[in-house]
């Protein structure tokens, strides 16, 4: 509570004029109370389903940039230690994974946030939480759908259709069009993450991919019809001088040869394999085009499960690319988890969820940045230790770990360190470069000794 009485506000306030209709010509939207309600598509999303269950390529993508997206994850902020005994009760490594799959199959995921009384899970006073959440309970996106304003972005109800036509609804009022709907919550126990607008992750690819799963069907079809090779068969001999209907009725055995047949005949029947130019089908550059703009679509590399391609010339770009990938959805789940999870348990927005390395890879990379740039004279010993971790830290020299203290020291004179760069002690009496034959403070003058000078022949 504020100083006037005002509830603390965590989270986004939108305001302005401008229309934001979820599709420009839709007959969703309420002339009256500029207000647009709609469902997700149910079809569409079991398209999408569809694809990640039965499609390898498209599921094994997925999965692995959930993975890498969900790991070496920890918390920032004043309610850190509170917010890490949170996590690991509510398994909060085990949910992310789960968040990523949906945002990246359905393009969003819905989820309800539970409040957890003392006691349960052993929340209590002890982790210092305002309002600690459960957030493990994912909706299913193909029930779910949203009434808001047609100039917000920001929904004003959740919905969710139930068995036999029924509705509930999250928010402050019940919606005009569903007057016999039921309240289930508040607005804010309803999280939606979006990726991407709220478009799946296969669609630009969809099409593609429904043509690799009827390709995977026809597959033994094509196999046992075209894999055959050409035949050469004559009829009859110089005594024996075959008629049309013998002609014809070797021809039409020939027709219905495929790869599994056995072809038996008479001994005036003769033949013989020319080859399988021009006879045999080759599907890998079908499979291949498939396979391109299945990768293209899913923007996950087919080198980072298949194997195929790691020496090729291309790769380390694509693994570059899907690094960026994989950090770009970090930053969208960052945002969503602060702003609607984060927040609202803690009444603080200071606290950060933070994000390690990707993988092994990319810390050897950075780790070798800085050796580098230490070596070149770039940065000092000093600046690449504060870089790099412990266990890759330079054991300096006392002279190196505070080299200005140590100059300081040498300039004032102080005989147990000289400096950083070697400073003689100006105070040594057998310094050579020192004069003897002049007092302090005295100017030597040079024009009080003879040269000889000698003549020149």
């Amino acid at each position: 509570m504020s100083i006037f009485g005002n509830k603390k506000i965590i989270g986004i306030s939108e305001a302005g004029l401008g229309l934001v209709p979820k599709n420009q010509n839709d007959s969703s939207v309420n002339e009256t109370s500029k207000k647009e309600e709609y469902f997700e598509d149910a079809d569409e999303i079991d398209k999408y389903d569809h694809a990640y269950r039965n499609c390898s390529h498209v599921g094994t993508a997925i999965d692995i940039t959930a993975e890498q997206v969900s790991q070496n994850f920890y918390f920032e902020g004043p309610d850190k230690d509170a917010l890490t005994k949170w996590a690991d009760d509510v398994n909060f490594d085990l949910w992310l994974p789960q968040v990523v799959k949906n945002m990246l199959k359905h393009g969003k995921c819905y989820g309800e946030l539970i409040p957890l009384k003392n006691g349960v899970l052993g929340f209590g006073k002890k982790y210092k939480l305002n309002n600690p959440l459960n957030p493990n309970k994912i909706l299913p996106t193909g029930t779910m759908g949203i009434i808001k304003k047609v100039t917000s972005i920001y929904p004003t109800h959740f919905l969710q259709k139930v068995e036999w036509g029924s509705v509930i609804y999250w928010g402050a009022s019940k919606p005009e069009k569903y007057p016999q709907s039921k309240k289930s919550g508040k607005l804010e126990d309803i999280y939606r993450f979006e990726w991407n607008n709220g478009l799946s992750i296969i669609h630009s690819s969809l099409l593609h991919v429904q043509i690799k799963d009827q390709m995977e069907s026809d597959l033994p079809v094509i196999t046992r019809r075209y894999v055959a090779p050409i035949i050469d068969i004559s009829v009859g001999d110089e005594n024996n001088q075959p008629n049309d209907t013998d002609i014809d009725s070797i021809k039409a055995k020939v027709d219905d040869i495929y790869a599994d047949t056995e072809f038996v005949h008479s001994y005036l029947v003769k033949s013989s394999v020319l080859g399988f130019q021009g006879r045999m089908v080759d599907t890998s550059p079908l499979f291949e085009h498939v396979d391109y703009n299945i990768e293209v679509g899913t923007q996950t590399p087919i080198d980072m499960f298949f194997g195929k391609g790691s020496n090729e010339k291309g790769s380390e770009t694509k693994l570059r690319n899907y690094g960026r990938h994989v950090k770009h959805i970090q930053r969208i789940l960052k945002a969503e988890i602060e702003d609607k999870i984060l927040s609202r348990m803690t009444g603080n927005k200071d606290n950060d969820i933070v994000w390690g390395y990707n993988e092994e890879r990319e810390k050897e990379m950075e780790i070798d940045i800085v050796r580098g740039l230490k070596t070149d004279g770039i940065i000092t010993p000093q600046k690449a230790n504060d870089l790099l971790p412990d266990r890759y830290k330079e054991v300096l020299p006392d002279n190196l770990k505070d080299p200005q203290k140590a100059m300081m020291n040498g300039m004032n004179g102080n005989p147990q360190n000289k400096g950083a760069d070697g400073m003689k002690d100006r105070h040594n009496k057998t310094d050579p470069t020192k004069s003897t034959q002049i007092e302090d403070g005295k100017r030597l003058n040079k024009k009080d000794r003879g040269v000889t000078l000698k003549r020149s022949a």
